[in-house]
């Protein structure tokens, strides 16, 4: 199905690895060798790369825009297959994309209602009505095919149960579609600290100092904990976040 498998583990919504570019990956590998490439002996057949339980696309943006560090690597057409557990990964893989490619929207606010839409629990009204929206939108992409991400994405390996399962799961983005995220994050928290529940304020501490620290000391330790305790990662200007992110449930 693919010239290489790269499998990446996932936990909740976001994976254990960084963005991983998959064409370094192949540099020398044999299956392309991009640094030793000719116009003679140039191949331009697709690559083509299966993603399992990536939980996002993270990986694909990666290998794309770093794609253009190279002519070869842009003369090669890139296909990405994708496997998911849960379909509403699948939706919530095409939402990050379609806000991507929304160019209606100017690119430093795509900027941010993407990293929201990614990162947060919750989202600002204004995002919440901008999902319903996208919701609407997606459902015509995989009834008929038509929207921004129409030559971008093909459906055609679903069958017909898991088209209608996704477009279930578009409908449920509408606003009035009951979400109590709060309760919901509260209980998947209780599961994953144990005994330790009542002490996560702590443990959130550890874990700064201990992992995050050493890798990334640009991330603020307050900015972190408060991240762990709320599950709102990205925060813009002075505004409120107190719309379910729908792309989160589960």
């Amino acid at each position: 199905m693919g010239d290489v498998v790269k499998q990446l583990g996932h936990h909740g919504h976001w994976g254990f690895s960084s963005s991983f570019d998959c064409l370094e990956a192949l540099q020398g590998s044999g299956v392309c060798d991009f640094g030793k490439e000719t116009e003679e002996s140039a191949n331009n057949d697709p690559i083509n790369i299966l993603l399992l339980h990536a939980g996002d696309v993270r990986h694909v943006l990666s290998t794309i825009t770093r794609r253009n560090r190279s002519e070869a690597q842009r003369r090669r057409p890139v296909h990405f297959y994708m496997l998911d557990a849960q379909m509403e990964l699948i939706g919530r893989n095409l939402v990050l994309l379609e806000i991507l490619n929304d160019y209606e929207v100017p690119i430093r606010q795509r900027a941010n209602i993407f990293l929201e839409v990614f990162g947060n629990a919750h989202v600002q009204v204004r995002t919440g009505r901008y999902l319903e929206q996208l919701g609407h939108e997606l459902r015509q992409l995989v009834v008929a095919n038509r929207g921004r991400l129409e030559n971008l994405v093909d459906l055609s390996l679903l069958r017909y149960k898991e088209r209608d399962q996704l477009e279930d799961v578009f409908k449920s983005y509408s606003r009035k579609t009951i979400f109590d995220m709060a309760h919901l994050r509260e209980h998947r928290l209780r599961g994953v600290y144990a005994e330790r529940y009542d002490s996560r304020k702590a443990v959130s501490d550890w874990d700064y100092h201990q992992t995050i620290k050493p890798q990334a000391s640009i991330i603020h330790s307050r900015l972190f904990k408060e991240w762990r305790m709320s599950g709102v990662a990205f925060e813009f200007g002075d505004q409120e976040y107190t719309e379910p992110n729908r792309t989160m449930m589960t």
